[in-house]
């Protein structure tokens, strides 16, 4: 079930920004509880590139958005993952 679709991505020097909205389906409406209750969310996310000379990060494609509720407070680390042909 989808809870939320991607309007907007910008990038930003070191960031990327998303606007997101929350649809009124069953997992949209959760979300929007978590937020009414002041529970923190984060986005994860899931992607495909490489890292080019210089640690220039290359983004060849976006897979997903993920909201996630932070009940406890902190972040996950992320998850590297290496191909070598």
């Amino acid at each position: 079930m989808v809870s939320h679709i991607i309007e907007k991505i910008d990038f930003l020097k070191d960031s990327m920004y998303i606007k997101i909205k929350i649809l009124d389906t069953p997992c949209g409406i959760n979300v929007k509880k978590f937020i009414d209750d002041g529970i923190p969310l984060y986005s994860a996310y899931r992607m495909e590139g490489s890292v080019e000379e210089g640690n220039i990060v290359k983004i060849n494609k976006i897979f997903t958005f993920d909201i996630t509720p932070n009940l406890n407070g902190e972040f996950p680390q992320p998850i590297t993952e290496t191909k070598n042909d």
